[in-house]
């Protein structure tokens, strides 16, 4: 049946994007126990490395992403009222990108990478500590501002931009040149334990 479902959901999407597929996932972890409190009362946070400032291209899609989760959003039949701004993530960034080119080498769209790897495997291997976790994948959307105008107007793929539980993303795109998509993309959204 989940298989069935999935087809159906890839139909859909040919229906209402023809030119484009998508895809979309979500996780989330049980809570773990508080952090240890410190001699001071507060509670110990790791060593933070100072970020790297974001291109241009990467500004410009954080500035879409939380437009849209400003405004609220109806994904299906279910209505979202707005949501706190995410924050980038340059670790999410970097899972994203490598899924996304790994895509685009294969030609195929999936949550699964051609190492068999799931959407929770790419995110560990940069070394993202997650509660929760979502990924939206696409193919055939060339521009950014026509990737998200996919994902928003597809139930499943809104719902997780417009996830209060997510407070960080990273978005990444591959070309496949002569391919019948064109563009691969990835977005990984998250919430550090």
């Amino acid at each position: 049946m989940p298989v069935l479902l999935a087809h159906l959901a890839t139909a859909l999407a040919l229906l209402l994007a023809p030119c484009a597929v998508l895809a979309q996932q979500q996780l989330e972890r049980p809570p773990e126990p508080a952090a240890p409190a410190s001699p001071k009362g507060g509670f110990v946070e790791p060593d933070k490395p100072a970020a790297a400032p974001l291109s241009a291209e990467a500004q410009d899609t954080l500035r879409r992403i939380n437009a849209n989760r400003a405004a609220g959003a109806t994904c299906g039949q279910q209505r979202f009222e707005p949501a706190a701004p995410l924050a980038w993530s340059a670790k999410l960034e970097q899972a994203a990108v490598a899924h996304a080119r790994d895509m685009a080498a294969r030609r195929t769209m999936s949550h699964s990478g051609g190492d068999g790897s799931s959407m929770s495997d790419r995110v560990a291997r940069v070394g993202y500590n997650w509660g929760a976790l979502g990924e939206n994948v696409s193919a055939g959307y060339k521009t950014v501002p026509e990737g998200l105008e996919g994902w928003m107007k597809s139930p499943g793929h809104c719902r997780n931009i417009m996830g209060a539980q997510f407070r960080e993303v990273g978005v990444g795109a591959a070309s496949a040149p002569g391919d019948t998509y064109g563009w691969y993309r990835a977005m990984v959204l998250g919430s550090p334990r």
